[in-house]
């Protein structure tokens, strides 16, 4: 089952986050392959494929982790790569309380001592809202006129959340996009 463990997003900074993908799908022609709404997350780790047994492993050490409270003020946009044309569009936010980094390292620890393997990148926590797979068509100054309407936007919002949610997610990839389905 391929899976992962995430912070979700209360619905209504998932309908604010969801305005502002529809104001950059009308106003732009980019090939952006956008994140549907309900998909909007904070990913903690990324698990992949892993075998049935261990996604009860998984959820037993979620069970057993610490409730924190995240307090989470969303303020950006950013993108990976971070310096030229971008793979990945994502919403930045400042953690008011410093619990997300706790969190993840804590669930690193436990998922590694379980004998699970993680992605060795840097974590740097963000909501994706799209992603680009083909270049072609790609138009760097409309998308930079995107980025900055949408970063002035996102500011001007001024959004703000609290959760103390963890969960799993199963990930099932199909042409029409990911469903995601939380199964704890």
């Amino acid at each position: 089952m391929r899976t992962f463990i995430a912070i979700e997003i209360e619905d209504k900074i998932k309908n604010e986050i969801g305005n502002l993908i529809e104001f950059a799908k009308k106003n732009y022609n980019l090939p952006f392959k956008w994140v549907k709404i309900e998909n909007l997350h904070i990913t903690l780790h990324f698990l992949g494929e892993i075998p049935d047994k261990e996604v009860e492993n998984v959820k037993n050490i979620l069970r057993n982790e610490e409730k924190l409270n995240y307090k989470i003020k969303i303020n950006n946009l950013g993108q990976f790569p971070e310096k030229g044309i971008p793979r990945v569009l994502w919403i930045g936010f400042e953690d008011l309380e410093k619990n997300i980094e706790k969190s993840y390292k804590s669930l690193e620890k436990k998922i590694l001592n379980s004998g699970l393997k993680l992605d060795k990148e840097k974590f740097v926590p963000h909501i994706t809202i799209g992603r680009i797979k083909k270049f072609s068509n790609f138009n760097i100054n409309e998308y930079r006129d995107m980025f900055e309407k949408l970063n002035k936007r996102i500011k001007e919002l001024n959004l703000f959340f609290e959760t103390n949610n963890i969960n799993l997610f199963k990930s099932e990839l199909f042409s029409e996009g990911p469903i995601y389905t939380k199964i704890l």
